[in-house]
């Protein structure tokens, strides 16, 4: 999956992966079903594609789109591609 890269300052890029997270990534209300099928369980390719998260826990599946953002702005680099 291709992300974006984002151009200007160091705090410009940032402010824009914060904007594209949140334009492209919303929160929804899940069942029960729902929460225990996806939550913790999908990669970022697949929360990305399916563009939402649990309304109630979002951190740690918005935080893996968010590390996958950072890595393909060369904010980091210890991140395995595995």
């Amino acid at each position: 999956m291709q992300l974006p890269v984002f151009r200007g300052s160091e705090t410009q890029r940032v402010s824009k992966i914060i904007d594209w997270l949140f334009k492209n990534i919303k929160p929804r209300r899940w069942g029960a079903q729902e929460f225990e099928a996806k939550f913790f369980h999908r990669s970022p390719e697949q929360i990305i594609r399916e563009g939402h998260v649990c309304y109630m826990l979002p951190c740690f599946d918005l935080g893996a789109v968010a590390a996958e953002l950072l890595l393909a702005n060369g904010f980091i680099s210890y991140l395995s591609k595995e």
